[in-house]
């Protein structure tokens, strides 16, 4: 049978992703019920031809029996170190980072309860930490389980092999310079070497740019290019990946091929910078896949063996596999192996008959570069799509020109980065050429992102139900055509216009959905409540959080995403820093409407060419109301209508609830800043959205799903999204 290790490793791939997010036993059960189908397939005699069906469920059973095995005798055992003390020895293996109020590092835990272990931990820190990178931390720690509050936090702590946190419960003994024989301390120290030259050699987000673009190390962009990079769809260019890999063992190889080094040689010799360049861009996932693949192939090159692209996927992600079951749940892995996976499908099934027509239309090599660079995009897109809408709830087309217009850009400034890094590090005083270029190639991307993240561009929209239901659609489709391919039916171009009109025919009927039903976004912005409430192209922003300019960003996002743009602003308070925040996120659309109190001139400043009503005002935009309500002490509390739901958000519990009339102990929904006002009942309430972050957003959550009141906290785990649709309430993070 061709290719074993691909069919292995694919089936490894997609069964482990899926019960990554399963329950405890979920994993045992598919274990029995694949061992049966491989049994099955293995006794009649008419399956036997298939042995494809023999590799997959064989395949499939053993990934399910190691992720049980992975569960019951690591995961759950470590997990009974949850809200107990130990006295441990702790090694610290990152530089802390501060991050909603608390410090935190990465770590491994040497002893602790004077035992010997190796468990990875996020270690966290109230105050600025006295430790640093591979430093070792003694003393008493008191230990909790990560990613409570969220499942899909869960799933990502679960694949970077990190189940627990730690804090000292006393002042810990730090040892400076403990593990400065560590190699990953001198792989540190040369990350940190490239980082001051880069940074050295260029300024702000231009260097923090080029980094990202060199080494994959984007500590240093800020939360704006961050931003843009994703809006259009090339984060994946700052992800080390095989594009990366690629670059630079093409680059070593081409150096030897010029000063005619043996090919086995070469290639052999050329492993040692993949693999140290591997150990910089800090062995994620994707790079360890990629480090596999780009190694697998320059050793077929020393032992003279032709190497094969899908088997070396396959082989990649069955090690990666077999050292963490859970890295299959891992966003950036996922998105790295479908994208390599089409570029792979790609060059074997459709790049000679793209040849073939080229030469037939008599289609130039100048044309053809771009036009095949154009189609790799739109293949890789298309294969990380399932993903992008699972996970994101949403796909933008801004992808497409917006690759075409970077990728070129991107592989000229990786290249120049390394001359002029050099350049830096040996010769600071000395004119710099290649990092002027980098330089120029970096303003160039920074300027196009800008373009597409800014631009209206078609965004498809799904619910968490609606994305499965396509999921469902796309695996059927994928299904029936590997069956009527097995089966010798020539199936490609019906399979290819079935998945184009499912995802045209989807693409327009949850637009049109989504625009009929009333949303709610509730922002995870920090330090305050912000509500975006949207319904049938109107949208009301019911204020935005507290002066957190990485909300910002965030809330300006999730605007252009509905399409349209604020037609109403509601700004509670008076205070300068705050009005200075709301008007950073609606400096860029012409809202029609600014809500705020009559004696806050600075906002009426600012917003010089908005239409100003006093907030006491009611204020209604299409078929949203909203009342607002203020008691003695200045605290305000708003009332939302749609024909779909009857929602109250206010910013402080301490809210006079009695001012209220009598129709909001009915409301569907309650938004809050900080817990639940013990003082009103609400009767009819469907759910609760608290605006409080980490663990005490996930302890009053859980205080009121216990008494029996549905609900849910953003906890520094991301947005949530609520819609109502004719009284029937869901909600969703996003």
């Amino acid at each position: 049978m061709p290719r074993p290790f691909a069919l292995t490793g694919l089936t490894v791939f997609f069964v482990l992703s899926v019960l990554n997010n399963a329950g405890r036993s979920a994993a045992a059960v598919c274990a029995v019920l694949f061992a049966v189908a491989f049994f099955v397939t293995a006794l009649f005699k008419k399956l036997r031809p298939y042995r494809v069906f023999s590799v997959v469920f064989a395949s499939a059973a053993a990934a399910c029996l190691l992720l049980t095995c992975v569960n019951e005798f690591y995961y759950y055992p470590l997990l009974s170190m949850s809200d107990k003390e130990y006295d441990a020895q702790i090694l610290i293996t990152s530089e802390p980072e501060l991050k909603y109020g608390n410090w935190y590092s990465e770590a491994k835990v040497q002893t602790a309860g004077g035992r010997k272990a190796s468990i990875n931990i996020r270690l966290m820190s109230a105050t600025s930490p006295s430790w640093e990178a591979y430093d070792t931390v003694s003393g008493k720690f008191r230990f909790y389980s990560l990613g409570q509050a969220s499942d899909d936090l869960l799933a990502s702590y679960k694949a970077d092999d990190r189940f627990l946190g730690a804090y000292p419960v006393n002042n810990p003994v730090v040892n400076e310079g403990a593990g400065q024989n560590h190699p990953g301390f001198l792989l540190l120290k040369f990350r940190n070497s490239i980082r001051r030259s880069v940074m050295k050699m260029l300024p702000n987000d231009l260097g923090a740019l080029v980094l990202a673009l060199l080494i994959g190390d984007r500590s240093r962009m800020s939360f704006t290019l961050s931003e843009n990079l994703r809006a259009s769809g090339v984060t994946h260019l700052v992800c080390v990946s095989g594009f990366h890999l690629a670059l630079w063992a093409s680059l070593f190889l081409f150096i030897f091929r010029k000063l005619k080094v043996p090919v086995k040689a070469a290639n052999l010799i050329t492993c040692f910078p993949v693999i140290l360049f591997m150990g910089i861009a800090g062995m994620g996932y994707s790079v360890i896949r990629s480090g596999i693949m780009m190694l697998l192939y320059l050793v077929s090159g020393v032992v003279s063996r032709k190497t094969d692209s899908l088997n070396s996927l396959g082989i990649a992600i069955t090690l990666i596999a077999c050292l963490n079951p859970y890295s299959m749940g891992a966003v950036g892995l996922q998105l790295s192996v479908l994208s390599t996976l089409g570029i792979i499908v790609y060059s074997e099934k459709v790049s000679e008959k793209m040849k073939r027509f080229f030469e037939e239309k008599h289609i130039t090599g100048r044309l053809r570069k771009p036009i095949d660079a154009v189609i790799i995009t739109c293949v890789a897109v298309l294969f990380v799509m399932p993903v992008t809408i699972s996970v994101y709830r949403s796909f933008s087309v801004a992808v497409f020109p917006a690759n075409l217009l970077i990728i070129w850009a991107a592989q000229a400034c990786m290249i120049l980065a390394l001359p002029g890094v050099l350049i830096s590090y040996f010769f600071p005083a000395v004119f710099n050429l290649p990092g002027l270029l980098c330089g120029l190639l970096a303003k160039y991307i920074i300027k196009v992102t800008e373009l597409f993240s800014n631009g209206s561009f078609s965004v498809l929209h799904v619910s968490e139900k609606e994305s499965y239901m396509i999921l469902i659609g796309v695996f059927m489709i994928c299904a029936l055509t590997a069956f009527m391919t097995l089966t010798g039916k020539k199936v490609i171009l019906p399979a290819v216009a079935v998945v184009s009109a499912f995802f045209v025919s989807s693409a327009v009927f949850y637009s049109v959905a989504d625009k009929r039903q009333t949303a709610l976004r509730i922002f995870d912005t920090g330090n305050g409540c912000s509500v975006l409430v949207s319904y049938k192209g109107k949208n009301i922003m019911a204020s935005c959080g507290g002066d957190s300019f990485s909300g910002a960003y965030e809330i300006r996002e999730s605007i252009d995403y509905t399409g349209g743009k604020p037609d109403a602003v509601i700004i509670y308070g008076t205070d300068e820093r705050y009005s200075a925040y709301e008007y950073a996120i609606f400096s860029r659309y012409s809202a029609g409407k600014i809500y705020c109190s009559a004696d806050d001139l600075f906002t009426r400043t600012l917003f010089s060419r908005c239409e100003f009503h006093t907030l006491t005002e009611e204020i209604s935009e299409g078929e949203i109301k909203i009342e607002n309500y203020t008691d003695e002490d200045g605290n305000i509390c708003s009332a939302v209508e749609t024909p779909d739901i009857y929602a109250l958000i206010y910013a402080d519990p301490g809210f006079d609830f009695s001012l209220l009339p009598g129709r909001a102990r009915e409301a569907d929904l309650v938004v809050s800043v900080g817990g639940y006002p013990a003082s009103f009942a609400f009767d009819n309430i469907k759910l609760m959205v608290i605006q409080a972050g980490g663990r005490a957003g996930y302890d009053i959550q859980q205080s009121l799903v216990s008494a029996g009141i549905p609900a849910v906290a953003t906890a520094d785990s991301g947005n949530i999204l609520v819609r109502a649709d004719d009284g029937r309430i869901t909600a969703e993070r996003y």
